[in-house]
């Protein structure tokens, strides 16, 4: 359980890897019913939650309190990038508030932000919220939650795009010079 309000005023990007219980479905064939309300699941905790090449899907689970008075709008991003499938539910005091979806799978319209890993916006309220993230890929299944504070993920989200465009300008660059000697020579 991750309380918020500890890192009120710190919250710039947080890792939940520490906080994450997961659980590996090698049938494929588990439901959010089964697995937010079977008492008979065993879920892992300390581990890092990767299941290398499967065919299995992956649910994560993790739970956050918040105590201020306004709900905490923070952003929630999968920085494994081979996510076909990615479904977010979130649960606040039981009682499912959100479903949404992300991955390789979704149109970038259907999307929370504009980016390249998934990422979703959550408005958390004040008290208990279990978040349960169902994966499923056919490529390397795992899980590398972070949470965001909405400023910091846009601020490295802008420098992450200047390195992208750099690097995208000299791969345009070296050609057009390699091709200006190749003419003059």
């Amino acid at each position: 359980m991750l309380k918020l309000d500890d890192f009120k005023g710190k919250l710039a990007q947080i890792s939940l890897q520490d906080n994450l219980e997961y659980l590996v479905d090698e049938s494929g064939q588990l439901t959010i019913d089964d697995v937010s309300h079977k008492s008979d699941i065993l879920w892992i905790r300390g581990k890092k939650p990767i299941v290398g090449f499967s065919h299995a899907a992956l649910w994560v689970r993790f739970q956050l309190v918040h105590d201020g008075d306004a709900a905490a709008e923070l952003f929630l991003e999968d920085k494994w990038a081979p996510i076909f499938h990615l479904e977010l539910f979130h649960f606040h005091e039981g009682v499912l508030l959100r479903r949404k979806l992300d991955g390789q799978a979704v149109p970038f319209a259907e999307k929370d932000l504009d980016h390249r890993l998934p990422i979703f916006k959550l408005q958390v309220p004040r008290g208990s919220s279990t978040f349960y993230a169902h994966y499923k890929s056919d490529n390397i299944l795992g899980s590398r939650l972070v949470l965001w504070d909405p400023e910091a993920f846009y601020k490295d989200r802008d420098r992450e795009r200047l390195y992208i465009r750099i690097l995208l300008g000299f791969f345009i660059i070296l050609p057009l010079y390699n091709a200006f000697f190749y003419i003059t020579l």
